[in-house]
């Protein structure tokens, strides 16, 4: 049953499959569209990213993502009340932020026949954030692989109503010679009812992760826009304190898009190589000098630094060695990133093979 009187994906509809590369599996990861080359051949300069223009993106204003009056003979109605009152509740009290989510609400991928294609078109929209959180739950614990398949057949096309989020996720090489990749162990806050809360150690991820959000968005030419390279330098500049200035982020190669099924979330991941000559000197950081930067006030959501020599073998045998503790999404970012750079069947033989 689709949300409203129509079926918004009757037109495009595709078979999909999920993100997997030898023991990578089970990632729940459609990929929409990439421009990292499946080839055994690399040119030598940098691999290409979406263009800047394509990454300058429209906010639809009258666009609210909610869910409209007319859906109310929809079967997860009631309890998705049920949980936006609740979400709603929590924020007036002060227990969750009363934040504004910006979500994706359109996007166009053009026909890659042509290599030196490097658009596309992203539109977003603004949405609570009771209504994200409600529509999450949703998603996650009420319905069915079933419900889900039938509510998206085509993961290619954006929902009106689930699409409530969106995330950048950006992985870092180091200008080392030679090269380096920095993984990150996040913090897992549990609690304890007598002790209360308990940091440990939790998912593995290679990538600087930031949300879509208001700070993201910049007036240009009198038009309010979100700029996604923009929010990657945001991220950049918080988590790691790697400053770059506006001439800067065209280093920062934004490639491919997908959709994380198990919570539909949309992202988009990347990766900025610190040896860029287009990155001034002072930003082309080793790892060691990354590492003296990570001080405990920037841990907001990394608890450890490690890093890893940037070749397919070595990566391959780091995430095999912690792979139940590894974010599915750095599974396919680290698999896409290590393809930017080597060739397609070293990459695959090296997932393939590795063993410890």
């Amino acid at each position: 049953m689709f949300l409203g009187d129509t079926n918004p994906y009757e037109s495009g509809s595709v078979d999909s499959d999920f993100f997997t590369c030898g023991f990578l599996r089970d990632t729940k990861l459609f990929i929409a569209d990439s421009l990292i080359q499946e080839t055994d051949v690399k040119d030598r300069s940098y691999p290409k990213g979406y263009s800047e223009q394509s990454l300058t993106c429209e906010i639809e204003a009258e666009k609210q993502n909610k869910l409209p009056e007319d859906v109310q003979d929809w079967e997860h109605y009631s309890c998705y009340l049920q949980k936006i009152k609740d979400f709603a509740e929590r924020t007036r009290k002060g227990e969750i932020k009363r934040n504004t989510s910006v979500a994706l609400s359109h996007l166009h991928i053009p026909s890659r026949t042509d290599e030196n294609n490097d658009s596309l078109t992203l539109k977003f929209c603004v949405n609570s954030y009771a209504h994200h959180r409600a529509m999450r739950e949703v998603w996650r614990n009420e319905m069915s692989l079933m419900d889900k398949q039938n509510e998206v057949p085509c993961k290619r096309k954006v929902h009106p109503h689930f699409s409530t989020s969106f995330g950048l996720h950006v992985t870092v090489l180091t200008a080392d010679k030679p090269q380096e990749v920095l993984f990150f162990q996040r913090e897992n806050t549990g609690t304890d009812p007598k002790l209360g809360s308990i940091p440990s150690p939790g998912l593995f991820t290679c990538t600087m992760t930031k949300g879509v959000h208001k700070e993201c968005i910049c007036d240009i030419g009198g038009k309010k826009v979100i700029s996604l390279l923009r929010c990657a330098a945001l991220c950049l500049n918080e988590e790691l304190n790697i400053k770059l200035e506006p001439d800067e982020y065209k280093a920062i190669n934004l490639h491919t898009i997908y959709l994380k099924f198990d919570n539909h979330e949309w992202g988009m991941c990347g990766y900025l190589d610190l040896a860029d000559k287009r990155i001034s000197e002072k930003s082309r950081l080793t790892s060691s000098q990354i590492k003296s930067r990570y001080s405990s006030a920037m841990k907001t959501k990394h608890e450890r630094l490690f890093s890893v020599k940037f070749d397919p073998e070595a990566v391959a045998a780091f995430i095999r060695s912690n792979l139940a503790d590894m974010a599915s999404s750095t599974k396919m970012v680290a698999v896409k990133v290590l393809k930017a750079f080597y060739s397609v069947s070293a990459v695959e033989m090296a997932f393939k093979a590795s063993t410890h």
